[in-house]
């Protein structure tokens, strides 16, 4: 993969890493036991699995198609489900009355966010097609 991807992946994993490590100090500063809850963990499953798939999809080769078939289905999706859940958090973020600072703060961040996500998903589509793109003209020789 290019170095586009791999900038866009190195941001994608911090924001992610940093809003779990944001929630786990959330809850470790409330002042009260907190009880996790299974969308805690499925929240963090998730990022875990989202930035594992990104990960591995370049290093898988083409030899495997139906294997990278699959990494890149899975890559998309969690893409997906990310572009998804950061969307709605821009209409909440705007829906309610909050302090500016933190609506700019946040909806910067945010908006880097989609922007990463639209890049990653559009370079592992471009990924796709040039590699199918070979593999044709392998097969016309």
């Amino acid at each position: 993969m290019n170095k586009k991807y791999k900038v866009s992946l190195t941001i994608y994993s911090f924001i992610l890493i940093a809003a779990i490590l944001f929630m786990f100090a959330l809850f470790g500063a409330s002042g009260h036991r907190y009880n996790f809850s299974l969308k805690d963990v499925l929240i963090t499953f998730f990022v875990l699995l989202s930035i594992l798939s990104l990960i591995i999809y370049p290093r898988v080769s083409s030899y495997r198609r139906k294997l990278k078939v699959a990494i890149w289905l899975l890559s998309l999706g969690f893409l997906g489900v990310s572009l998804f859940f950061a969307i709605q958090n821009i209409i909440l973020i705007f829906s309610g009355n909050l302090i500016i600072g933190f609506i700019i703060f946040s909806s910067l961040i945010t908006v880097i966010f989609c922007i990463v996500i639209i890049s990653l998903a559009l370079e592992l589509i471009k990924n796709m097609t040039s590699a199918n793109n070979r593999k044709k003209d392998q097969n016309a020789l």
